[in-house]
């Protein structure tokens, strides 16, 4: 049957900062996208944020399309000196305009992590762009997007618009984002590993220790669990571990090597490549390897042999399906 409903119309305000406090006096702050409020609304949260204990901060700005640039600026004050170009608007003719800080450095002295993904556009970029040139925080994740430009919307006689590009955006060092994006300090394409990685750089451990189970579904980074897509396998004889996750976990930088296959793992001390081939071919130490289990490839991801392990200088116990590595 047919009924009525009353209905009371009003604005909505979606909120697009939200802030919590982490353990050892890690702030963290999201802002989804940025709007009018965004930046009274970022202000406010790191005040509290301080209040509450907060002496570090990650911001996460993965995912986030943008917005007004007006927003950005003005959070980018709250890390840089007035006076400061935050981004600069180039024509082309090459006649530049400059966007300057205006703020009171509110988080001024904080070590700041920036998380980003490849969903990070536009104001995000330019925020991101310019803590990363002036030094004030390192940025975490994957590469941005690159959406570094700007539109003017010319209305036409016939009561349409034409929308032209116009400009395109430079940070600070005169970066140009648009179509290039913004690569991150230190680079973990795991979504779920991104946080931790923020977590471990601001408050480094005595030593790193990954727990994962055959078929589970979490791992234990430095005792958090963290949501696993691809679980440990065996086949006949040979434990495989999901390469990218475990490496990245473990604080290596993986990077796919398109001209061969190969597979590159780094960090500050030791490297290996992985190349694809069923004679398990591994360069380490400068020194080519060959026998060992090859790499397996199954589910849309890369599984390593636990003997690869070995190539680094881990701990490894495993103990009934139960992995354990220390770093």
């Amino acid at each position: 049957d047919d009924f009525d409903i009353e209905l009371l119309r009003s604005s909505i305000n979606l909120p697009s900062v939200q802030g919590q406090l982490l353990d050892d006096g890690i702030g963290y702050i999201t802002i989804d996208i940025f709007g009018s409020s965004t930046a009274d609304d970022f202000g406010e949260a790191l005040t509290t944020l301080k209040k509450k204990g907060a002496e570090k901060l990650i911001l996460d700005l993965r995912n986030d399309p943008g917005g007004y640039l007006q927003a950005a600026i003005q959070i980018a004050g709250d890390f840089v000196e007035k006076g400061r170009v935050v981004v600069s608007i180039v024509d082309s003719n090459n006649e530049r305009q400059n966007y300057y800080t205006e703020g009171n450095m509110l988080a001024g002295g904080m070590p700041v992590a920036i998380l980003v993904n490849r969903a990070s556009a536009s104001a995000s970029e330019a925020l991101a762009g310019a803590l990363q040139d002036y030094g004030v925080a390192v940025l975490i994740g994957d590469r941005t997007f690159g959406k570094g430009t700007v539109q003017t919307v010319i209305p036409l006689q016939t009561g349409g618009a034409l929308k032209l590009t116009t400009a395109k955006y430079h940070t600070p060092n005169d970066r140009v984002i648009d179509h290039t994006g913004l690569a991150p300090d230190i680079q973990i394409l795991t979504p779920e590993l991104q946080l931790e990685a923020a977590k471990n750089w601001l408050s480094p451990p005595d030593k790193t220790t990954v727990i994962l189970e055959n078929g589970g579904t979490e791992a234990i980074v430095n005792e958090s669990a963290v949501k696993l897509w691809q679980a440990p396998l065996r086949q006949g004889d040979t434990i495989y571990l999901p390469l990218r996750f475990v490496f990245e976990a473990l604080g290596y930088r993986v990077d796919w090597q398109p001209s061969d296959g190969s597979i590159k793992v780094t960090d500050n001390r030791s490297e290996a490549i992985f190349y694809p081939g069923e004679d398990g071919r591994v360069l380490s130490g400068g020194q080519v390897e060959t026998g060992a289990a090859p790499l397996l490839h199954k589910n849309e991801a890369t599984y390593a042999p636990l003997s690869s392990l070995s190539f680094f200088n881990l701990k490894v116990e495993v103990d009934n399906g139960r992995i354990t590595i220390e770093k």
